[in-house]
C-alpha cells in the first residue's frame, strides 16, 4: 500500500516543522559530518538521516507518527522519507 500523497503532504509539513526548529542547514551539516550518535556505526548515512527525521516528527505530529506506524510498513515509511528528504554526502 502506497502512502497517499495527502499523507505524504503531513509528513512534509511535520518534516519542515522540525526543520523550522533546528535549521535545515544545521540538521543536514550535523549528518553529513557526522556529528550525531553512533555516527561511527551507520553503514547509510541516508537511511540513518531518514529514519531519524521519521522518529522526531513525533515530537512535532504524535498523531501522524502513530498512524503510520499503526498503517504502513517500514518499506512504504523509508519511500516516502526517501521522497521527502535531501540526499546527503557522508564527509567523515
Amino acid at each position: 500500500m502506497k502512502i497517499p500523497r495527502s499523507i505524504q503532504d503531513r509528513i512534509a509539513r511535520a518534516i519542515q516543522s522540525i526543520y523550522d526548529y533546528t535549521s535545515q542547514c544545521s540538521v543536514i551539516s550535523q549528518y553529513e559530518t557526522g556529528d550525531f550518535a553512533r555516527s561511527e556505526k551507520v553503514k547509510d548515512l541516508n537511511v540513518r538521516f531518514q529514519w531519524d527525521m521519521f522518529y522526531e516528527i513525533k515530537y512535532v505530529n504524535k498523531e501522524l507518527y502513530y498512524y503510520l506506524c499503526n498503517n504502513y510498513n517500514s518499506n512504504h515509511i523509508e519511500t516516502a522519507m526517501r521522497k521527502l528528504l535531501p540526499t546527503l554526502t557522508k564527509n567523515y
